[in-house]
């Protein structure tokens, strides 16, 4: 899938307040979008820099309300997405891609009736989705602590996603992904398609995914909830759900976030199953305590290598040029649990590549 996010571009500005100027000083400043290596040398671009590029960016795809209704009017006229692209790009200098087309789409071509309060729409929508599936997918927990009717999770998990954990669940992965739009996950769940969109609402809902790896190495959803709030308390109920309906004793290995480790007791649910880190969480986590490009690209290589040997030789090239913090921080935090995260502990556990 083609992103014009610009991953592992270092070029960052950092400004600190001064109180007793009342204004900003830069503190920091990398001015360069190149990924280097060790040695201060360019492997690669991290991106193009023209500005076609710049144009095709997400910040520079926003539409205004407007906009989005000139759109709809296309949609609703069968206009095809490639002549309402150029059409936008013509008269607006807006590049459209295939995905702002969908979302607008998706957005014109809601049912969601305004005049019903977002409980009424929510009931209409999961009738709607049972009536699809021809069974009850859901489960329903409700804010106990408030005196308005407020969902607190919303859970879905139907037949042929608690199949696909029974063929494959021997690895399953957790997943936040962060928040979301209620309106448009719940009509994204209800239409079976979990794309992400940056369509935002101020019913802003936590979404989990839960997904298992099949037999061609695709990852397929096996469950979501929505959740209001994001607690182990609020979790722990979407596991006691997932694990009241399905074999729980199938798992031997869950990935998830380190965060969703410490905050939740796996072994209440998964006794034996083991618990590993996402390699993408945390190297990501890595990249937001150790700045230097050098660092980040050492850090990679203690991640992926399948030595021993070269994970600690790789160590002492971090320390070597990480501050006392950054030492003490990795190891309190990460060299004491190497075998969840390092490939070189995790060679005979069930990961599917």
């Amino acid at each position: 899938m083609q992103t014009y996010h610009a991953k592992g571009c270092p070029w960052v500005v950092r400004c600190l307040y001064q109180p007793a100027s009342n204004n900003y000083k830069i503190s920091n400043i990398v001015n360069h979008h190149n990924i280097l290596n060790i040695d201060g040398s360019i492997e690669k671009q991290a991106h193009p820099i023209t500005n076609d590029h710049y144009l095709l960016h997400i910040n520079q795809r926003q539409l205004s309300i407007e906009q989005q209704e000139e759109i709809g009017n296309m949609i609703k006229s069968s206009a095809k997405p490639a002549l309402i692209a150029k059409t936008i790009n013509d008269k607006y200098q807006i590049k459209l891609q295939n995905s702002d087309i969908y979302n607008v789409k998706k957005k014109v071509l809601s049912d969601f009736n305004p005049d019903l309060s977002d409980i009424q729409n929510v009931d209409a929508f999961i009738k709607k989705r049972i009536e699809i599936d021809g069974h009850n997918g859901f489960q329903i927990a409700y804010d106990q602590s408030s005196t308005e009717t407020k969902i607190e999770i919303l859970y879905y998990q139907n037949n042929s996603m608690r199949k696909l954990f029974n063929d494959y669940g021997e690895l399953t992965i957790l997943g936040n992904y962060s928040y979301w739009s209620f309106y448009i996950l719940i009509y994204l769940l209800i239409w079976y398609n979990l794309d992400a969109t940056y369509g935002l609402n101020s019913k802003k809902y936590c979404c989990y995914i839960i997904v298992v790896v099949d037999n061609n190495g695709n990852t397929q959803v096996v469950a979501v909830a929505l959740t209001a709030h994001e607690t182990s308390v609020t979790f722990n109920q979407v596991l006691q759900f997932f694990t009241s309906i399905n074999p729980a004793s199938k798992v031997q290995t869950i990935l998830s976030d380190k965060d969703m480790v410490e905050a939740i007791g796996f072994k209440q649910f998964f006794p034996q199953a083991n618990h590993l880190l996402c390699t993408w969480h945390t190297n990501e986590t890595f990249k937001k305590h150790f700045k230097k490009s050098e660092q980040k690209t050492i850090l990679k290589q203690m991640i992926d290598t399948k030595s021993k040997e070269e994970f600690h030789q790789l160590k002492n090239q971090l320390y070597s040029i990480s501050s006392a913090e950054q030492i003490t921080y990795f190891d309190n935090n990460w060299l004491n649990i190497t075998h969840k995260w390092a490939t070189f502990e995790r060679k005979n556990m069930i990961l599917f590549g």
